[in-house]
């Protein structure tokens, strides 16, 4: 590609962005959404992270879930899962992969619970 093109691309990819922001809104007073909107469009990004950004830039997202100290961690990694593919195995000897796609699937359940058929479901129960 050359330089002509790179920048025509540039260009074409703040517009599209520009346009899929304006159909949002964003009130700057809810700081937990705005966190999590942005939060989600950065992890949605299909390649390394920064590999996208001018050299020696990082874009810094923080996440607000809580995190566990050193010794919560490696007291978790102890635990053994009971289900899926890598059932009786502990958290520590399970792939990296498999635990982020397992994180996001229980992202994707907890937003399920919490949408109105998942609450409905509770209801009947």
């Amino acid at each position: 590609m050359n330089l002509e093109e790179k920048v025509k691309s540039k260009v074409s990819g703040r517009e599209y962005a520009k346009e899929i922001l304006s159909l949002i809104e964003i009130d700057d007073e809810k700081v937990e959404f705005r966190e999590a909107f942005w939060m989600q469009v950065y992890d949605s990004i299909p390649f390394p992270q920064g590999s996208h950004l001018p050299p020696g830039v990082e874009m810094k997202i923080s996440d607000p879930r809580p995190t566990m100290t050193d010794e919560e961690a490696y007291s978790f990694e102890k635990y053994t899962l009971d289900f899926g593919t890598y059932a009786h195995h502990t958290y520590a000897n399970c792939p990296t992969e498999y635990l982020l796609w397992l994180n996001g699937k229980g992202e994707q359940l907890a937003a399920y619970l919490r949408s109105r058929i998942g609450q409905e479901r509770q209801e009947e129960e």
